[in-house]
């Protein structure tokens, strides 16, 4: 109310007004001495003041945003506002036109006023990309750092490599695609082929068991003192220095101790290395799972079955021959010799008679057990 009255008292020592400018209104002090006027102040500017937004229009009523284009070298945005900003205020939001995308953590500076580092998400540095080229830029002072309201969403997989799915899938994973010229990179065929331990050990670590401590008797096929065995299943490959070559789980009998098919070389403790997919030559390789024209099913639960319960095991056939145990039970029915029943036991000749067959029928092949299916490429990660 005070500021309205001093107001009220100068209109009432001007004389008379200024012609009207376009946008803002340019006040002047009045000069009696001189008989220059001084300007009128209105009801409605009072108004507008009173009532106005920060648009940053050029109109009376309006204010200037805090905003303007950024210069200053890559990650490092200079502002400079005019009417120039004065000191950084906690909660003061802030706004630049960002000429340049930023590859890493960056800093803003308004008007010499010093560098904010640009934080997202209260206390993160920035990441290639979280600014675009074009982007306004909104954040606000906390006290310390200039927080970014308006992050842009993104990833760190360029659009243009759009067949490199490398790091959106964990070590080891297994996914299907329908590119003919092979998997994508970072990407094996599940052909069953050996890789090297050492270079691709992030996928031995991922597709294997080791245990540091199996303790072997010589000639004996047990092995005691396991860490645990919570993971390995019959039928699964077990390589180690003390292991024959072949060797698989025979049993796993617990927590701490399993049986091999084969008995162990000599005795000791050794680590040893299970690989359901496969061991390799045993010691600086291992084999990757082998998908080639086989489906998948989970493993664990019972059924009856050949394909088994543990991970890598391999089971089932394309096609099948029955055997006669296969065979449902049946029978088959004969001409009679004469008119006269020959009363045959199995495979004979009654007495008195003439054997008798029956005429032949099928052909013995084997026949088809596939499902419908589509071929696709079985790739896992590395």
């Amino acid at each position: 109310m005070k500021t309205l009255k001093t107001l009220f008292m100068a209109v009432a020592l001007i004389a008379a007004a200024l012609p009207a400018f376009a946008g803002k209104t340019v006040f002047v002090n009045g000069n009696p001495a001189t008989g220059t006027p001084g300007t009128r102040v209105t009801a409605e500017f009072l108004n507008s003041v009173n009532n106005h937004y920060c648009t940053g229009l050029d109109s009376d009523g309006d204010c200037a945003l805090a905003y303007a284009s950024a210069s200053g070298a890559t990650n490092a945005y200079v502002v400079t506002l005019s009417p120039a900003l004065t000191e950084y205020v906690i909660g003061m939001p802030l706004f630049f036109g960002a000429a340049n995308a930023n590859t890493g953590p960056s800093t803003v500076n308004y008007n010499g006023l010093g560098a904010l580092a640009i934080k997202k998400n209260t206390t993160q540095d920035l990441e290639s990309g979280d600014i675009h080229a074009g982007q306004v830029v909104q954040g606000f002072y906390d006290g310390t750092n200039f927080q970014l309201v308006n992050a842009t969403m993104h990833h760190t997989h360029p659009a243009a490599d759009i067949t490199d799915y490398s790091s959106l899938y964990i070590v080891g994973e297994s996914r299907t695609f329908n590119t003919v010229n092979g998997c994508p990179s970072g990407w094996f065929e599940e052909d069953g082929s050996q890789k090297s331990r050492t270079s691709y050990s992030a996928l031995f670590s991922a597709l294997t068991i080791t245990d540091a401590g199996g303790s072997f008797t010589s000639g004996s096929a047990v092995v005691t003192g396991l860490a645990s065995t919570a993971l390995m299943g019959t039928g699964m490959p077990v390589s180690g220095p003390k292991i024959q070559s072949g060797t698989i789980i025979q049993a796993v009998n617990s927590s701490t101790q399993i049986t091999m098919s084969k008995t162990a070389t000599s005795s000791g403790v050794a680590a040893i290395v299970v690989a359901p997919h496969g061991v390799g030559d045993g010691s600086t390789t291992f084999n990757l799972p082998d998908m080639r024209r086989r489906t998948a099913i989970g493993a664990g639960g019972t059924g009856a079955g050949n394909v088994g319960t543990y991970l890598g095991n391999y089971g089932g056939e394309e096609t099948h021959t029955l055997s006669p145990a296969e065979m449902p039970s049946h029978t088959h029915s004969y001409t009679t010799v004469g008119g006269t029943p020959l009363n045959a036991p199995p495979g004979g000749a009654a007495a008195g008679g003439t054997g008798a067959t029956t005429g032949s029928a099928g052909s013995g092949q084997a026949h088809n057990l596939m499902q419908p299916s589509y071929v696709k490429r079985v790739c896992t990660k590395y």
